[in-house]
């Protein structure tokens, strides 16, 4: 569980943008809540011991898909701002530079 909360905290920081959440909220509450709505789904289920066992694979792809497209986003968007100059990047020069 501390390997899921540890990426939980990182992802959230790297997402604020994308996500509404209650800033006064507990990032462990947030956690939580997110693993039960994964449960009343059906998706998962937490076992003895913390673990968390997969019901249904398929909607947990689908969510990873959508992660990992969000985030290839943010990688691109970090090689085109390290590329970057003072004069900027326009939108049609952006695929001759990267």
């Amino acid at each position: 569980m501390d390997e899921i909360r540890d990426d939980f905290h990182s992802l959230k920081q790297l997402l604020t943008p994308e996500l509404i959440t209650d800033p006064l909220g507990a990032d462990d509450a947030m956690m939580q809540n997110g693993l039960a709505s994964l449960a009343r789904l059906g998706w998962t289920r937490v076992a003895e011991g913390q673990e968390i066992q997969t019901l249904a694979t398929e909607p947990l792809l689908c969510l990873r898909g959508i992660l990992s497209d969000v985030l290839a986003v943010y990688y691109l968007v970090l090689i085109v701002a390290d590329k970057l100059d003072d004069n900027g990047l326009t939108q049609k020069s952006l695929p001759r530079r990267c």
